[in-house]
């Protein structure tokens, strides 16, 4: 699939997962707490410091199914693949990074949630934070002044939208129609500008008619598949209003999934349940849920989850 007349630019968010082990002066534990501004400042000190030796592309630093996902719909497209990081800022799929390990996410160790002392902790005071430290404020803003006739496709969670909430709504009301927001489900608490632009993807994208079934974690991309294949190809240059009518007609076709009400087992079951099946699934916290969720039957919130996954691998190197 070409460019079309627009042309598209797709952006992901960054993974948990990753090809490198994080720099230790660049997970976001090691950090001294404080206020946003001066934990940023920190932060990007570090940063900087990194030896080029030690940066790789960012494609390949990320890993996982929902970023290969997210990749191969930027090909398919011939799109400029960018990612979402809490912890850069906006890159480039192919701008040399260093490895680290920071998230918004309250259950990880590296949440930096639990350093910046504000209370209650805001996401976007964060993102705010982290680009005016780097004098690359409102990053998306900036490139969507760069792209002024690309369709620019958000593939992103609810938590991620929270990130960037702020810089999306610095957009003008003409950038915001060139946006597709693919990721949030439709009950999301969005301010209305966001709303409008918001693809109408939800449950019935995993349930047993749908051939894109996967985990909460990548759902976005996923939706984001799906919207490539059977939004754009049919109208590419398609108001938001026509995308999302596409949207629903599509999934109209596909039913729920079952509602199972699973059973939960508190932190020290999961951690021997973990320990019991992390050889087989290769210590890989997206297959490790998905076996605890498919096969033995419990339910567990994923950034749980993947704390309680890195605590044990934490561990095993030590």
């Amino acid at each position: 699939m070409g460019r079309g007349e627009t042309g598209w630019v797709v952006l992901t968010m960054c993974t948990h997962r990753k090809a490198v082990e994080p720099v230790f002066s660049l997970q976001a534990h090691t950090l001294v707490p404080g206020e946003a501004a001066s934990v940023a400042c920190q932060w990007r000190e570090r940063l900087a410091a990194c030896p080029a030796s030690k940066r790789i592309p960012a494609s390949i630093l990320y890993r996982g199914r929902g970023f290969a996902i997210a990749e191969q719909a930027g090909r398919e497209l011939e799109a400029t693949l960018y990612v979402v990081s809490a912890g850069l800022g906006l890159v480039s799929a192919t701008e040399a990074i260093p490895p680290y390990s920071l998230t918004v996410s309250p259950g990880s160790v590296d949440s930096v949630a639990r350093v910046v002392t504000s209370r209650p902790f805001s996401p976007a005071d964060w993102w705010d934070s982290l680009n005016e430290t780097s004098a690359r404020p409102r990053p998306i803003v900036k490139l969507a002044r760069s792209q002024p006739k690309a369709l620019l496709l958000l593939s992103i969670s609810e938590p991620y939208t929270r990130l960037i909430q702020r810089d999306m709504l610095s957009l003008s009301e003409a950038q915001l129609s060139r946006v597709r927001l693919i990721g949030p489900r439709p009950s999301a608490a969005l301010p209305p500008p966001l709303q409008s632009i918001c693809m109408p993807y939800d449950e019935r994208l995993d349930g047993p008619d749908s051939p894109l079934r996967g985990t909460r974690s990548d759902f976005a991309q996923r939706a984001l598949a799906h919207f490539v294949e059977n939004v754009l190809e049919k109208r590419p240059n398609g108001s938001a209003d026509h995308h999302a009518h596409r949207v629903r007609s599509s999934l109209a076709q596909l039913r729920p999934p079952p509602t199972v009400a699973r059973p939960r087992l508190n932190d020290q079951e999961l951690l021997a349940w973990i320990r019991r099946h992390w050889a087989e699934e290769q210590g890989h916290s997206s297959r490790l849920l998905r076996r605890l969720r498919d096969v033995a039957g419990f339910a567990c919130e994923q950034s749980r989850f993947a704390a309680l996954c890195h605590q044990i691998s934490q561990h095993l190197k030590a």
